[in-house]
């Protein structure tokens, strides 16, 4: 599988870039640079904000969105002409928030609920759709 990681260099994107390095994915990184990559990985060197055209017709199997922190963020992404069949936007305050959202009753607008434990990480998954949710 092709799969398309943001970040990629620390903490949930770096062992999300080795998780699937490990289980012979083809792995994308996309960022600045500024520290040292993950062996193996092809990297875009660019930031998540201004990809220029380096995603443009450009085809993932996956998109794992680890460094996004609001809707334009996500946004920069999904707007940059990059193909993809999936997309996880996986943020740790999506988990706070659906927390929140469980003791208060009340729901919050968002799209993907995950968890991290160790080595496994569990993720409602959706495709093209988010398109659409995030405009």
């Amino acid at each position: 599988m092709k799969i398309l990681v943001s970040g990629g260099t620390t903490f949930v994107s770096k062992f999300t870039a080795e998780y699937f390095l490990k289980r012979n994915n083809e792995v994308y990184v996309i960022n600045r640079n500024s520290r040292e990559q993950v062996l193996g990985v092809h990297l875009i060197e660019s930031d998540r904000m201004n990809p220029s055209n380096l995603l443009k017709n450009e085809h993932f199997d996956l998109i794992i969105d680890v460094t996004a922190y609001n809707q334009e963020h996500i946004k920069s992404i999904l707007n940059s002409g990059v193909i993809f069949d999936n997309y996880i936007f996986l943020n740790s305050l999506t988990c706070v928030l659906f927390v929140l959202n469980t003791l208060t009753g009340k729901l919050v607008n968002f799209y993907l609920i995950c968890v991290i434990c160790n080595t496994i990480f569990f993720c409602i998954l959706f495709s093209g759709t988010v398109l659409s949710a995030c405009h």
